[in-house]
């Protein structure tokens, strides 16, 4: 042990007490007529003083409660009993202090004293204070006591010299080596665990071996533990035995460092007690990350990923150049640790490293997540909330289960990649929800970075916990044949890398859930789909649940898809796939993803599912509107999208569907579709907008009474049927009619229940002249309207101003007149109501 001594000065507020006492004597002699008085009080310390007649070694002063002394004064005994004070029972150990006591002025000897204990009602004895020691001090006790002063006299008792002791649970890496049994695994050490010790110590020569517990503290951000701190009598003590535990009192470690610590009377001892830290699996961990930096170019490391300052590196030194301590080394950008220390998840792809990945990463037997690339999935939203990045790693350490979430971090994903143009109506979908795990980012995105890992080492079979591996933007061409044997591995990702094929080792994969395989340079056609059909028959086919295979200029897909019974989400958007082939019955599909392909059709029946929440085939060359149900399903789908197809017709057998969101923008619709009141469809919201649509047919609505939202903007549209009312669409709550060709006001909408009505820019497509000049009469007498958007036509006089609303916009008419009444101006100041206009308009605001 290394001593470090402290003196503790104890500044002590003492209790004054101006107590009057009468001394045991001739109260005439005393108390005649102008006699003079002063004050006595007496101080009580510690002393190994021999004066004892009776009682014994006070064990502690804290258990004096009184005193009683004999004073002589001209041949005559004066006894007094006064209360002996102190501010706590710490500060008795150094002294305590007697009332005081009023005498008459003269010269005084005090002869003996008698210390008194807590008083004991109801003792056997009677009720009394025993006595804890009587005696006569070492030397004749000498004081005089003057007129109006108070006189204080030290008094030495017999009790035993204390001191204080702490310890300090310091850490020695000077000879670091693998752990040695003593009652106890070497593996569970673990510093952060310390939660008491136990301390064998010897007073003195000949004293016997006893234990102490000491129990620990950290302040924050203290790098060593501190323990409370014990009174001992002062005397040379020998350590024996220090052991460690937790806070289950479970053994951690045992040292045998036979130490000296003297221990003094009032003074406060603090000790390191130094811990060889041994070469646990911990520190094995560590410097197998040391080698991996040191191998990987880490001196020229520089992070650009999240979650880190930009640049930073792993440190092993202090800028000083003095060592790290090791136990310090997983504390690292990039490197996550579970409570034993133990290395759970590396991010290497944000550092650029270079070369291949060194054996050593075998070592890293706990590893449960390797990022080798750094790749995110990011989309704008909009410039206050920054760029929304899904990144699993950040995830990960902000204390996200990225295997129990797969799927609805996978759900977060579609809708940030594939989210359509919002619609002016606002619809929201019932089952959209925050941001649960997409979190904001306000620097760059880091998607287009590299790294110049070139391989992996086929050691990483050893990392037996490893689940999820990420290779991307990387330089690494193939994969270990070693990783067979990686039984816990169920994500793997392989993105913006050069391969020819699905590597051999992924087909002998056992338990694979999540595989993404995108964006791969040079791949071989015929390479490719002899791998992947390996890979539908791997011995993963029955747990896969997510695949990923976009922007891989794929052209089909094998016909054996349908071996993957467990397949959830299913993605293979931004190919050249022309044609599907069947999944199958057994298939239950969540999301299914084909964006930006050649696709002319969707089988009947693709596939049987009620699971299904989102079908997106967006930019393809779909003809007819698929029959995607064998019958129309009583679950209904969150989304569909076929925008940016070719759609103009439906097919044959189609029989219906029940959809939350139905998009058909940008088709070649001429007419409203009769399918879906024919066949009696549930569409919540139906977007049809920039089509080539000039007639809505009353059977297109006849029976479509399911719908709350339509969307039918940029069409060719003149009027609407005169079964436009709450009779065919009871739920109807938003209309948007905007860039279409009305001449006049569709006074029919306005028998639906709407709270939102856009019908902007109506204009002529050969002349490109406005054509709406109606302000639509009554329409303050819409009790359910809200939202009013009649923006970029050229409505003339406004007779009444719909004061039901909360938002109006006029903007773009130029030939407005329009008066304001004072209570919606003062509804826009407070904030309830937005009106939008030009500053050139005939906006006039009543007083």
């Amino acid at each position: 042990m290394k001593k470090i001594v402290k003196n503790i000065n104890l500044i002590m507020c003492l209790l004054a007490c101006l107590f009057v006492v009468s001394a045991c004597t001739d109260d005439n002699e005393l108390g005649k007529n102008n006699q003079s008085f002063g004050y006595f009080q007496l101080k009580i310390r510690k002393a190994q003083s021999k004066g004892i007649t009776a009682g014994s070694e006070l064990e502690n002063l804290k258990d004096a409660k009184k005193v009683q002394v004999d004073l002589l004064i001209d041949n005559r005994q004066i006894t007094q009993t006064l209360n002996l004070l102190s501010v706590s029972d710490e500060a008795a150990e150094f002294g305590l202090t007697s009332e005081s006591m009023q005498l008459l002025t003269g010269k005084y000897t005090l002869t003996a004293y008698r210390i008194f204990g807590e008083y004991i009602e109801g003792s056997t004895e009677g009720d009394k204070a025993p006595v804890l020691q009587e005696g006569e001090p070492d030397e004749l006790t000498y004081f005089e006591v003057a007129e109006q002063q108070m006189t204080t006299v030290t008094l030495d008792v017999v009790a035993q010299l204390r001191g204080k002791l702490s310890l300090i649970i310091g850490k020695d890496f000077s000879n670091i080596q693998p752990a040695r049994a003593g009652g106890y695994n070497p593996d569970d050490f673990n510093y952060n665990n310390i939660a008491s010790i136990q301390v064998d110590m010897k007073a003195g020569l000949s004293g016997p071996t006893r234990e102490y517990v000491f129990k620990t503290w950290r302040a924050r951000n203290d790098y060593f533990f501190h323990t409370d701190t014990i009174s001992l009598r002062e005397n040379n003590y020998t350590v024996n035995q220090v052991r460690l535990l937790d806070k289950n009192q479970k053994l951690i470690m045992v040292i045998d460092q036979p130490s000296a610590i003297k221990i003094q009377n009032q003074v406060h001892e603090i000790d390191t007690v130094s811990i060889d830290m041994p070469l646990t699996p911990a520190f094995k961990d560590y410097i197998a990350l040391y080698n991996i930096w040191k191998k990987m170019d880490g001196e020229n490391w520089y992070w650009n990923g999240m979650g880190n300052k930009e640049g930073a590196n792993w440190m092993f030194k202090y800028s000083d150049g003095t060592p790290r301590p090791m136990d310090l080394w997983g504390s690292q950008p990039g490197i996550s640790v579970n409570p034993n220390g133990r290395v759970t998840s590396i991010n290497l792809g944000a550092f650029n490293p270079k070369g291949m990945v060194p054996d050593e990463i075998g070592q890293l037997t706990e590893l449960q997540s390797l990022y080798l690339g750094n790749h995110s999935d990011a989309a704008q939203i909009d410039p206050s909330q920054g760029t929304i990045v899904l990144d699993k790693f950040t995830l990960e350490q902000q204390g996200v289960d990225i295997f129990a979430n797969r799927m609805d971090i996978a759900k977060e994903r579609t809708r940030l990649k594939y989210r359509t143009k919002a619609s002016s109506l606002d619809f929201k979908s019932s089952s959209e929800t925050s941001f649960k795990y997409a979190k904001p980012y306000y620097e760059h995105d880091h998607t287009g970075y590299s790294s110049r890992i070139t391989g992996i080492s086929p050691e990483i079979a050893k990392c037996k916990q490893l689940s999820m591996l990420s290779i991307a933007n990387n330089l690494v061409k193939d994969l270990p044949e070693t990783m067979d044997q990686l039984e816990n591995l169920t994500d793997l990702e392989l993105y913006n890398l050069e391969m020819k094929e699905i590597p051999a080792v992924v087909t002998r994969l056992k338990g694979l859930i999540a595989f993404n395989f995108s964006k791969i340079k040079g791949l071989d056609k015929a390479k490719f789909m002899s791998s992947m059909e390996k890979f539908c028959d791997s011995p993963s086919k029955n747990t896969l649940q997510l695949i990923y295979l976009n922007e891989n200029l794929l052209t089909e897909l094998p016909s054996n898809i349908g071996n993957l019974v467990n397949l959830g989400l299913f993605d293979v958007s931004s190919n050249r796939i022309s044609t599907l082939p069947m999944f199958g019955k057994e298939v239950s599909l969540v999301q299914c993803l084909l964006n930006d392909n050649l696709i002319t059709s969707i089988p009947d029946n693709w596939f049987v599912t009620d699971d299904l929440e989102k079908l997106l085939a967006d930019n393809n060359k779909i003809t007819s509107f698929p029959n995607l149900f064998s019958a129309k399903s009583r679950f209904q789908v969150e989304e569909v999208s076929l925008e940016g197809n070719l759609i103009s017709k439906f097919a044959d057998t189609f029989k219906g569907v029940n959809i939350e969101t139905l998009n058909l923008n940008s088709n070649k619709l001429t007419q409203l579709p009769v399918e879906f009141s024919k066949t009696e469809s549930t569409v919540n919201f139906l977007r049809v907008s920039n089509n080539e649509i000039d007639s809505i047919p009353p059977a297109s609505i006849e029976k479509f009474r399911s719908l709350s939202a339509l969307e039918i903007m940029g069409n060719h549209l003149k009027y609407v049927p005169s079964n436009f009312n709450v009779e065919s669409m009871p739920y109807l709550d938003g209309l948007d009619l905007s860039y279409n060709h009305f001449e006049r006001f569709p006074y029919d909408v306005l028998y639906c229940p709407l709270a939102q009505l856009r019908i902007s820019n109506q204009f002529d497509r050969q002349t490109g002249k406005k054509t709406l000049k109606e302000w639509p009469a009554n329409i303050d007498k819409q009790p359910t309207l809200r939202v009013l958007d009649v923006h970029g036509n050229d409505i003339r006089n406004v007779l009444n101003f719909p004061v039901m609303l909360n938002y109006l916009d006029i903007h773009g008419n130029p030939n407005i007149s329009i008066t304001v009444p004072y209570d919606i101006f003062r509804e826009m100041l407070e904030g309830t109501f937005k009106l939008l206009f030009d500053e050139d308009q005939d906006v006039k605001f009543q007083n």
